[in-house]
């Protein structure tokens, strides 16, 4: 015969669930979870290394430059240091070949510490001649996968036929401009964006004139001549003009009804059309203009 057990008696006989120290968990050594990457940046730019670590406890954080310290202080126009909430960033402004060294980053607190380096590699702006072909090459990192927004002097860049941006790879970008010539000069910078924020970077190109041209200022060698034509029928005005590097052209007419004489720009009459030195400059009027 089974003896009924009282309820009293389960619960001194039942385990006791084992309690968890919460405080022991937290009481580990400082762990990477975002470490540094290798950098590639040009003299004149500021660059960012970043990395997340786990902050329980809170860890003291100190970055080497070729296994010396940084101190906060030292030089404030060079370095900036910040931290928020287990990001720590170490900010190098104004980059010049002296900065091209190793980064290494420790953190440590009472129960152990972890490091992490990377190499920063400062390389000097891209100088190239005209009709050559150049490259700026972009690896990009992030979750979710950032879109890149290009620019050039601070507008949109212009892309077509000489100017394109190849996905070599998951996350390697490159910036083909193809026949530069001397107006591709300038200041070229990528934003990368996404959910959790964005980066940007920058790079000059300069173009020089080839040495074998020569340096001719732009000469107007046959001028426009005057013609008549009937209301609707088409005009055609016809310049040579020399000069190296090639002159950029420009067309104006009068503008009417207006005592002291002013120009407009020809852009809503007119088809322009250019063969080596020849210009041309196709308009169709009506009677008021």
């Amino acid at each position: 015969m089974v003896e009924p057990t009282s309820l009293a008696t389960l619960l001194r006989s039942a385990p006791l669930p084992r309690r968890i120290d919460k405080t022991k968990l937290l009481q580990r050594p400082p762990e990477f979870t975002l470490p540094l990457y290798n950098s590639t940046a040009y003299i004149g730019e500021d660059v960012r290394f970043g990395v997340t670590i786990t902050v329980h406890p809170e860890p003291q954080v100190i970055w080497l430059k070729n296994g010396e310290r940084i101190k906060p202080g030292d030089d404030d126009r060079k370095y900036t240091f910040t931290s928020d909430k287990g990001l720590y960033q170490l900010m190098i402004h104004n980059l010049d070949l002296n900065d091209d060294a190793e980064y290494m980053v420790m953190a440590h607190n009472k129960f152990g510490e972890d490091s992490c380096s990377a190499r920063l590699t400062v390389v000097q702006h891209l100088v190239t001649e005209e009709t050559m072909s150049v490259r700026f090459e972009l690896k990009v990192l992030g979750v979710p996968s950032p879109t890149l927004k290009w620019e050039k002097d601070g507008y949109p860049l212009q892309f077509g036929p000489k100017v394109v941006v190849i996905k070599e790879d998951v996350d390697y970008h490159v910036l083909h401009i193809r026949e530069t010539l001397l107006e591709d000069s300038g200041v070229y910078k990528v934003t990368a964006t996404n959910s959790a924020g964005s980066a940007t970077c920058q790079a000059t190109l300069k173009v020089s004139v080839h040495k074998d041209k020569p340096f001719l200022p732009a000469k107007i060698l046959t001028k426009p001549q005057s013609v008549t034509v009937a209301e609707g029928e088409t005009a055609k005005f016809t310049c040579d003009i020399d000069g190296e590097p090639a002159p950029t052209v420009t067309w104006f007419r009068p503008s009417s009804g207006t005592r002291n004489r002013s120009w407009t720009h020809l852009s809503r009459w007119s088809q322009f059309v250019s063969k080596q030195t020849e210009f041309q400059v196709v308009l169709r009027f009506s009677r008021s203009e």
